[in-house]
């Protein structure tokens, strides 16, 4: 016998609920009932596994009464869920996933495996449907996930399970949005009867399944007949629920004029400009979601997409925009996101086979893929790798990582660095003993500006660090004013920002150590001079970076002059944009911390050597420059390098691109601001074999 609706699980919420970490989302969990009211409990935990409901066959021959109450008691776990059992542990499963598991026909015929994956995704959907400030979602995930397969079901239950509920689908391929919208219309003729509305046309439309009465008269006994024996329980009159889903050509403003519950862009990272504009869309159809000059939220948005190197590489920068803007920790005064979507990646671990409890294997999962990665190292094919990488990725980085023909600063080594970096391994694969850098903040002692600065470890602390100053705050009196003490050590690299307002780039500044062999111990070199043991040096490495974006400008200066101060050395500054930091500095009197255009840096350096060469600005010569002095310290000393975000933000930069590349542009000026005429004949030396691999090592 089953449980009637009244007897159910009753959805409620704490005051202080339990939460469930997903992606960067705490997601609250309703209360968990009593034992009686979970599935499972009365078995042990080795028998605990997830139970859809199966329909008893006899149903349609049992009273109307009885039929009802057992649909009705459908309807309210539809609404509010279940907490089943599953070795051992509870479970929320969602009132939008019931549904799905018991009743919803994949594309293979069958109805789903139940696993974690699917329950993080209808958690994290809820949490998003719910949400009064989310414009929707955009994932981000590996291949053959399934998530297609959900999207396209939360179109039919939302669609369904509302009256007047519109929803759209596009996809980046016209002929693609057709087969997606084919599986949804066959996944809802095989839907149980009483969760099936009645449709207008064939059950298998091309474009727009039509949740309404048949267009036939009717009159008001034939009405009220179909009414009496509708086991449907949306009350449906002539009109039906008024609902819909449609699928539109690809092209930009398809669906604007319409009122949408639901759209869905599938593969959104995957649309041309030309024919989809993702970004154009999604403000176009958000006017038809909204209400009250935007205040209120009554559509939400599905976006889903793998990302690949498609539309000449554009479809990573777009897919890397979509997701900074769906930033939830970058919210504006409304408490949205820059374009309202609430952003998740799901990786290759989700993708793993199962076990018998539904629990993902990912030991095994990520012993294949480092297998095939390591095959595929050994064998030089590192665009492989990178492809395998964005299919399978572990992280969203992976998965957003420029194309290396677009990158142009040895994109195979630095994808070779990166991973070392990221596992704390030194070339020969052994782990160090400690994190290489470490993060913290600046401060001056006793609060004494211009006095002393002290270092505060800080996990989430603005600079990071992998080597303090050999002589922390010296400092020479030149003319009566401060100067800096140590420029024959460091140099320091600065890419300003023109304004604290609004979004836009970040203050980067590197600093850097200059190369020194008389401070070095123990190095051994090649017959041809060339050091073997670059991973033992301590100099001509970057030893501190920042890249943060104030909120005022006298922050920037504090967090500038903290930095010159510690290490006590002058900065060479980006001027475009630095005008502003030049001219405070030159106000306090500090003008000797503002480095002058190195003369190595001109085309005719008896032309310019004037004190009014302060820093220099970002033009063709200069990017040219400091391209080849980044290459240069690559391919000659590559395992010198320690800050994973400096060669992260490196790995992503292109002469197309540099405007969001700070941190790489500040370890430009910093290599600039050390170059001297050796160093400059060295890279000019060098330039004519970079078209070569230079990562055999």
């Amino acid at each position: 016998m089953f449980l009637r609706a009244h007897e159910l699980y009753q959805k409620e919420y704490d005051d202080n609920p339990r939460y469930v970490k997903i992606g960067e989302h705490k997601i609250p969990l309703p209360k968990q009932p009593e034992d009686r009211l979970i599935l499972n409990s009365d078995l042990s935990s080795k028998h605990q596994k997830f139970q859809r409901n199966i329909v008893p066959r006899d149903i349609r021959s049992w009273k109307k009464s009885e039929e009802r109450a057992y649909v009705e008691a459908e309807y309210h776990k539809r609404e509010h869920g279940q907490w089943q059992y599953i070795k051992g542990r509870p479970f929320y499963i969602p009132g939008s996933m019931y549904p799905f598991m018991s009743y919803w026909f994949m594309e293979t015929g069958s109805l789903p495996t139940f696993r974690i994956e699917a329950l993080e995704f209808f958690l994290f959907w809820e949490y998003v449907r719910d949400h009064p400030d989310a414009m929707g979602y955009f994932i981000i995930k590996c291949r053959r996930l399934g998530d297609t397969e959900k999207a396209l079901y939360v179109c039919w239950d939302e669609a369904t399970r509302w009256r007047k509920s519109n929803c759209m689908m596009q996809n980046y391929s016209g002929d693609q949005n057709k087969k997606n919208f084919r599986r949804l219309a066959i996944a809802n003729r095989k839907m149980i009867y009483f969760f099936k509305p009645k449709n207008r046309g064939m059950d298998i439309p091309d474009s727009f399944l039509d949740f309404s009465y048949s267009p036939d008269v009717q009159t008001k006994k034939k009405q009220r007949k179909q009414q009496e024996s509708s086991l449907f329980l949306q009350d449906q009159i002539s009109l039906g629920l008024e609902s819909g889903i449609q699928a539109f050509p690809s092209v930009t403003r398809a669906g604007d004029g319409s009122r949408w519950r639901i759209a869905y862009l599938d593969e959104a990272g995957k649309m041309k400009v030309a024919e989809i504009n993702v970004t154009k869309q999604i403000d176009i159809l958000s006017k038809t979601m909204t209400m009250h000059n935007d205040a209120d939220i009554i559509g939400k948005f599905q976006l889903t997409t793998t990302v690949e190197d498609v539309d000449s590489g554009k479809s990573v920068e777009k897919c890397r925009k979509l997701w900074n803007d769906a930033d939830i920790n970058n919210l504006d005064e409304n408490g949205r996101t820059l374009n309202g979507l609430f952003r998740l990646f799901r990786g290759y671990e989700l993708a793993a086979k199962v076990d018998e409890y539904g629990f993902h294997k990912r030991k095994e999962a990520r012993k294949r893929r480092n297998a095939t990665l390591k095959k595929l190292e050994e064998a030089g094919q590192f665009d492989r790798i990178v492809d395998l990488k964005r299919k399978q990725p572990a992280s969203v980085k992976e998965s957003l990582v420029t194309p290396a023909k677009d990158c142009i600063l040895y994109p195979q080594l630095l994808d070779q660095l990166l991973e070392r970096l990221r596992e704390n391994t030194d070339p020969f694969g052994q782990k160090y003993a400690t994190p290489l850098t470490r993060r913290g903040n600046l401060m001056w002692m006793n609060g004494v500006r211009f006095g002393k600065v002290q270092w505060m470890d800080d996990p989430n602390g603005l600079w990071e660090i992998s080597q303090h100053p050999v002589t922390p705050n010296a400092r020479n009196v030149n003319d009566g004013g401060l100067a800096p003490a140590s420029g024959h050590i460091y140099s320091c690299g600065i890419d300003p920002i023109d304004s604290t307002k609004g979004s836009g780039s970040d203050l980067a500044i590197n600093v850097h150590r200059r190369l020194d062999f008389s401070a070095e111990k123990g190095l051994e070199f090649d017959p041809a001079g060339n050091v073997i043991n670059d991973w033992d040096m301590i100099t001509n490495q970057t030893v501190c970076t920042y890249r943060n974006r104030p909120g005022s400008e006298a922050e920037i200066i504090e967090h500038v002059l903290l930095t010159l101060f510690y290490y006590s050395v002058p900065a060479f500054i980006e001027t475009q944009k630095g005008r502003f930091l030049i001219n405070t500095l030159t106000e306090l009197n500090l003008f000797p911390f503002i480095q002058l255009r190195p003369i190595e840096t001109f085309n005719n350096p008896m032309s310019k050597t004037t004190q009014a060469d302060v820093g220099a600005a970002a033009s063709t010569g200069i990017i040219h420059l400091y391209v080849n002095a980044i290459k240069f310290i690559l391919s000659n000393y590559p395992n010198v390098h320690k800050h994973l975000e400096v060669l992260e933000d490196a790995r992503e930069f292109n002469m197309d691109n540099r405007s969001d590349r700070d941190s790489t542009v500040a370890w430009g000026y910093a290599l600039l601001g050390a170059m001297d005429s050796s160093l400059q004949s060295a890279v000019e030396e060098h330039e004519e074999e970079w078209t070569e691999a230079p990562w055999a090592m």
